[in-house]
């Protein structure tokens, strides 16, 4: 064979494993990309959970004043609420349409310790949220001061969802601010900061009447029916 058939026959070997090469190159990016694009698609869907209630967007009109009750069994009775939508404009806006929407209802007080509080808002009082978090936005005037105030319950700063407490006194620990007007280390190993939002106006003698309960126990709770909300003009 002539020096010039071997150097053809070599070119031929070279372009044919080119060839091979390139295909199995584009084959593998392909797979690769198809497994990229399957990863993506399941992270897509793990941290995009269905949300089967809207969060609050920051539209309620805080020129009006709400009033909330709640129709309760076990005792059976009323709980007005006044809800303090100007220091509390985005807890009052959540708690209301959650309550619009019957997020509430047939759910329950499901802890309730005396002398300290009472805590509903799971949904039909199992444990179940709508689906949401938000953040929290304190005012100074968020002050735990007395029995029968209305604040958000949480896991942590900015874990806002739709539970929410009644205190049986004065629980100034709970404050986002000091004595002094200061902004706590909210979110500090220690520090509990909650959102006050409302106080009760009529029905303490209601709450004071919930079923003592923790979590789990083989108690029947005191039942929310639902929660109406009011304009205060039309409740007169």
């Amino acid at each position: 064979m002539s020096l010039i058939q071997i150097s053809k026959v070599l070119l031929f070997m070279f372009i044919s494993l080119s060839i091979i090469s390139l295909g199995c190159t584009e084959t593998s990016n392909k797979e690769n990309n198809q497994e990229i694009q399957q990863v993506k698609l399941e992270n897509k869907q793990m941290t995009q959970p269905y949300y089967e209630y809207d969060p609050p967007k920051g539209f309620l009109n805080i020129d009006k004043t709400y009033l909330a009750t709640i129709q309760t069994s076990q005792p059976e009775g009323e709980i007005v609420i006044e809800l303090f939508g100007k220091i509390a404009p985005i807890y009052v806006e959540n708690f209301i349409n959650l309550s619009k929407a019957g997020f509430y209802d047939n759910s329950s007080f499901h802890r309730v310790i005396p002398g300290f509080m009472a805590q509903a808002g799971t949904k039909d009082g199992k444990g179940g949220g709508p689906g949401y978090q938000f953040n929290d936005f304190f005012h100074p005037d968020m002050k735990h001061d007395s029995a029968g105030i209305v604040s958000m319950a949480n896991a942590g700063l900015n874990t806002n969802s739709s539970q929410f407490f009644i205190t049986y006194a004065p629980t100034p620990f709970l404050d986002p601010y000091d004595e002094s007007g200061n902004p706590k280390a909210c979110g500090s190993p220690g520090v509990s900061c909650h959102a006050v939002f409302g106080k009760v106006m009529k029905g303490m003698n209601i709450v004071d009447k919930i079923t003592p309960i923790n979590p789990g126990e083989n108690i029947v709770p005191t039942k929310i029916i639902k929660i109406e909300i009011h304009d205060p003009i039309k409740m007169n």
